[in-house]
């Protein structure tokens, strides 16, 4: 039994699942439950249940919701029996990718600033002389047109 939910982007996710028929019979044994369908839900931690759908044992959905976005999500397959629900398996939790810049990514900035001045220095200058990056572009396209035996211009 295995229930796997993994982000796309920031307002995507994909999930997976395949609940096998021993896991629904041993759960549905001893309680008194004539109808029910197999749910499967995706929760965040801030709202609670944001979408379900109904499902097989089997398969895989995507969901689309722009309540993701930063937030920890998870999956859930259960039983909806009418009067309640029952959760049989839960996935993976994480939290959601977004698409606003974090001020974390701000102080990660700021650790590689002092390596900024080298990198642009290596770009322009390149290993033999001073090319801009149309001048290394050329350089390898001449490279590449000398073996071919054509003109470059």
């Amino acid at each position: 039994d295995i229930l796997m939910i993994l982000p796309i982007d920031a307002k995507r996710a994909y999930d997976y699942w395949e609940l096998t028929k021993h896991k629904l019979e041993t759960y549905l044994q001893g309680n008194i439950i004539n109808h029910f369908k197999i749910v499967l839900r995706l929760c965040t931690n801030e709202d609670g249940t944001i979408s379900e759908v109904k499902v097989s044992e089997n398969g895989n959905y995507f969901f689309n919701n722009g309540m993701l976005e930063g937030k920890e999500a998870w999956a859930e397959i259960g039983i909806d029996y009418g009067d309640g629900f029952k959760v049989i398996i839960r996935s993976n939790s994480f939290k959601m990718p977004s698409e606003k810049i974090s001020d974390r990514d701000d102080i990660t900035y700021m650790t590689v600033r002092s390596q900024i001045e080298k990198i642009i220095y290596l770009s322009i200058k390149g290993m033999d002389g001073y090319y801009s990056s149309i001048d290394l572009y050329k350089n390898v396209l001449k490279s590449i047109s000398s073996k071919n035996n054509s003109e470059w211009r």
